[in-house]
């Protein structure tokens, strides 16, 4: 999958979860409809973009209105207190089980999740309840569809894998809170399309990035998010990674919509491979979003993808004997390298280069040969009046222009200065009879 012609592409779905993942999203549509093949990708490819805040889902306009979904539009409150059976419905210990009592959900809607992981949770939990509340299921389904079910020449049938990448921040509400029911969400959803298996990859934005950003009296909650996110799943993919100690099973109550026993239980690692974007130690990164979207675009539609997913077993081998079974492995940071030509630079550098060799060739005349040269600076010649000196520079300069001319001549070229002595005037004389007689005329 790269950007060559004869490249063949896997359907693609970009997910954006939270503020920091929908921005990804929204940069990475924008590149890709610059991409010089995106009349192949485009039927492939899909952007979609959940949020709990609803001004922030509206600037996403790369990504289509219809793939913005608001997880936040509901009274929190009254949901919760029916979950609770205080209203006419019995308890769903379903969410109870992970909602405290004690616990007081924020009344605002549309307005985000207020750096709390339990808001966004709810709200996937409230919206894949009924997929008429937001219709994310539905609209999965249908982009997966456009995706695999028509004839294209540009797919990949025969490695059949439907990339799916996850973007989020682990130190907001949203992304921390919904991150990985979001995972095997987006994973039942390719397995139910039946064309391919998934590869669920996730990128995920540690809270260290958003030290520079958030007060500083905000730092110990989003730590904390991230903190208990990543706790999180180091144990999801330890315990189903294939490691010595993990399980076969866990129960995980992911997708509400579907009360069969099979989706309350997940029997494998969130992702793939997850990607986390931590904060260089010695350059400095003003936005985030825009790195991250650089470097997915050159990872994923460049011939990197595909030398990478060669190495894979190696990696895994390698990491796994470092990590002596103390933590998983299937962690990974990736970024860019480029190499930048400084065109303008080098423009700059180069008309200097040539404006001190003209200065020095044509006009600093007695470079070359000693008798021609202008005696500046010689207290005598100084002393003279101004109209001698410049009678004195004209003379060596026409004396200079003639010895040019005649070297050329004498090594058979036909150079600048055998051109400017040969120039003809208006009144037919040659540049030494015409500045001759301007010469005498001025002087």
């Amino acid at each position: 999958m790269g950007v060559l012609a004869k490249d063949k592409f896997k359907p693609t779905v970009f997910v954006g979860l939270g503020g920091n993942g929908g921005k990804i999203v929204n940069l990475l549509a924008s590149k890709l409809r610059r991409h010089p093949h995106w009349s192949r990708i485009a039927p492939m490819t899909s952007f979609l973009a959940i949020d709990t805040n609803m001004d922030d889902l509206q600037k996403l306009k790369q990504v289509p209105a219809d793939c913005r979904f608001l997880m936040s539009a509901f009274d929190r409150r009254e949901y919760v207190a029916r979950k609770r059976g205080l209203r006419e419905q019995n308890e769903d210990k379903l969410v109870t089980q992970w909602v405290p009592n004690n616990y007081q959900f924020r009344g605002a809607q549309g307005a985000g999740a207020g750096q709390i992981r339990i808001e966004s949770r709810l709200g996937l939990y409230y919206n894949l309840e009924d997929d008429v509340r937001a219709g994310l299921r539905r609209k999965l389904a249908r982009v997966l569809d456009d995706a695999t079910g028509r004839d294209n020449p540009w797919r990949d049938n025969e490695d059949r894998v439907v990339q799916v990448v996850l973007y989020a921040s682990v130190a907001g509400g949203t992304g921390s809170g919904g991150f990985l029911p979001m995972a095997y969400l987006l994973r039942d959803c390719v397995k139910d399309n039946g064309w391919g298996r998934p590869n669920v990859v996730g990128v995920l934005t540690l809270p260290t990035t958003f030290l520079g950003k958030v007060k500083p009296e905000l730092h110990a909650d989003i730590m904390a998010n991230g903190y208990a996110a990543l706790k999180e799943l180091e144990y999801l993919t330890r315990m189903l990674g294939g490691y010595t100690g993990g399980l076969e099973e866990l129960e995980f109550h992911y997708d509400p919509g579907c009360r069969e026993p099979a989706r309350q239980r997940v029997d494998e690692r969130p992702f793939s491979l997850c990607y986390l974007v931590d904060r260089p130690d010695r350059i400095s990164i003003e936005r985030y979003e825009h790195a991250v979207a650089d470097a997915s675009f050159l990872q994923i539609f460049s011939p990197l993808l595909g030398a990478q997913a060669g190495e894979y077993d190696n990696y895994d081998k390698h990491q796994k004997k470092l990590a002596n079974g103390h933590f998983s492995v299937h962690y990974a940071a990736f970024g860019t390298a480029l190499l930048h030509l400084p065109r303008l630079d080098l423009i700059k550098y180069s008309s200097l280069r040539f404006v001190a060799r003209a200065f020095r060739e044509y006009l600093c005349f007695g470079g070359d040969n000693p008798n021609f040269r202008v005696p500046f600076g010689d207290p005598i010649w100084e002393q003279q009046d101004k109209t001698t000196k410049d009678r004195d520079i004209d003379d060596k300069f026409l004396a200079y222009v003639a010895w040019r001319a005649e070297e050329e001549h004498r090594s058979n070229m036909k150079g600048v200065f055998t051109q400017i002595a040969g120039n003809r005037g208006k009144d037919g004389l040659d540049i030494d009879d015409a500045f001759a007689n301007r010469l005498a005329a001025l002087y």
